[in-house]
């Protein structure tokens, strides 16, 4: 028996297994104070192949233990002994297993490589595993572990960047490789895409969050619609007591003294909160605030229907439907619009969210679909101005922006949620049996609600169509 005060610890041997969870070390704990240590640890040359975990424990417990003694030819024979002894004794997580066996044709290849270089066969080395150079492939390692390529492929990226709350969570089997991957993959692409944008200088705000001014103008003579704050009635202007009339991009709304309402009195029509960030030209801004949903009706309808947490946002402008879904601890995995200064203020606002520049028509879905995993329902307003009062009201096949719907669909069709949710003008349920059957195909039920403002707690009569869907029993 080698006494416990002399015994080695080889850290390269240590390193080659597997750590235990907290979870797993505790009851190992237990059962060793309880029970006493009844298998004995292994010994080669006086250096400890297995048993680290219950030798610390006994060593730390004053814990009698036993030893037995193997004979190896060398470093690289134990090391495989190691290895395979883990595989067998163990009841190993996927990652685990993996970087087991990844480990071990580590050693066979490097084995491989010497006795080529030698001259020699690769059964001179006395191990009977060895008997050509071995590659260490992905396809190799799929078929010891019956995975797919794929799978070992992500699990080579997660054993490497892994952060180690990502490897604990992995120990617990709170997280698969799968996820993992995708979190690691959302992380560095997050990275890349922030490096696109310029830095944003914020200079003459024009009020807290706000980044422009807006001009002083007289309401006398101009051509667009106007409006008093309320909170602060005056008289001989026009005034909408109860209630301001739909914020657009294109509105205007004026003071008594006919000074133009700020940036964030617009932004409070909204209902946006205070500490809400914009990012633009003042009339980028505006139009950022005109074109959203707003938070409160984001909150009102996803309050209603929606019953999962993670979710994607499309066409998601500054944020006004991802704000109302932050109020109910929905988590955002990817968010895409086409326009720049909308996109600066969600980053700014979401800056852990993977945001997208780009236009829909021309995003890989799929790629999306594998970067962040899957998703318990989908949100978005495709853009209204084909259905739009205050546009052409083409026919709805006429207008190419009425065919916008169809690209939520296909995201919807590739990530199969349990729910969605898409936001539309009102004008756009004059085709709802259209809109409604295309996604009948693809395995949804859907409902619509006409949601006016001022009946959920908003100061605006903003009305406004929502699409909700459900996936059916048996859909894939």
């Amino acid at each position: 028996m080698v006494h416990r005060n002399k015994m080695i610890i080889n850290q390269e041997f240590k390193n080659l297994i597997p750590p235990l969870s907290k979870e797993e070390y505790l009851l190992l704990e237990q059962s060793l104070k309880s029970e006493g240590c009844r298998d004995p640890l292994v010994i080669w040359n006086d250096t400890l192949i297995d048993g680290h975990n219950r030798y610390k424990i006994c060593t730390d417990n004053n814990i009698e233990f036993k030893t037995i003694i193997k004979e190896f030819k060398n470093d690289d024979e134990a090391k495989i002994w190691i290895i395979d002894n883990q595989l067998a004794r163990r009841n190993l997580i996927d990652i685990d297993k993996f970087e087991l066996k990844s480990k071990k044709k580590d050693i066979l290849l490097q084995l491989g490589k010497e006795n080529m270089s030698a001259g020699a066969k690769a059964t001179n080395t006395g191990l009977s595993t060895i008997d050509k150079p071995i590659h260490n492939t992905q396809k190799e390692l799929a078929k010891e572990l019956g995975w797919s390529t794929g799978k070992v492929a992500m699990a080579e990226i997660v054993s490497k960047n892994a952060t180690d709350q990502q490897k604990e969570l992995l120990k617990s089997n709170k997280i698969t490789i799968n996820e993992a991957y995708c979190n690691i993959k959302r992380a560095e692409y997050k990275q890349k895409e922030l490096k696109k944008y310029p830095e944003i200088s914020f200079t003459n705000s024009y009020d807290s969050n706000m980044f422009h001014l807006t001009n002083n103008r007289s309401i006398d003579g101009h051509d667009w619609p106007d409006c008093l704050d309320t909170r602060i009635p005056q008289r001989n202007v026009r005034e909408y007591i109860d209630y301001y009339p739909t914020l657009t991009c294109v509105g205007r709304f004026f003071h008594y003294n006919g000074r133009e309402f700020s940036l964030r009195e617009y932004a409070d029509i909204q209902d946006f909160p205070e500490n809400f960030k914009f990012v633009g030209t003042p009339q980028e801004i505006k139009k950022q605030i005109g074109n959203a949903v707003s938070p409160k009706m984001s909150e009102y309808v996803i309050k209603k229907y929606i019953t999962g947490e993670t979710y994607l946002d499309l066409f998601c402008g500054s944020g006004g439907f991802s704000c109302g879904a932050h109020k109910l601890d929905k988590v955002c995995k990817f968010a895409l619009d086409f326009n720049r200064s909308a996109i600066h203020s969600f980053n700014l606002n979401f800056p852990d969210v993977l945001v997208r520049f780009a236009d829909i028509k021309d995003i890989d879905i799929k790629k999306i679909h594998q970067l962040i995993g899957e998703v318990d329902f989908i949100i978005g307003g495709p853009p209204c101005q084909g259905f739009s009062r205050a546009g052409k009201r083409l026919g709805f096949n006429e207008d190419d922006r009425n065919m916008l719907y169809l690209n939520y669909l296909k995201f919807v069709n590739e990530f199969k949620p349990k729910q969605f949710i898409m936001e539309n003008v009102p004008e756009i349920l004059e085709y709802r049996h259209i809109i409604i059957e295309a996604f009948n195909e693809i395995g949804y039920s859907v409902e619509t609600e006409l949601v006016n403002g001022s009946n959920i707690g908003m100061i605006q009569r903003r009305v406004r169509a929502f699409f909700i869907g459900n996936k059916l029993k048996g859909g894939e």
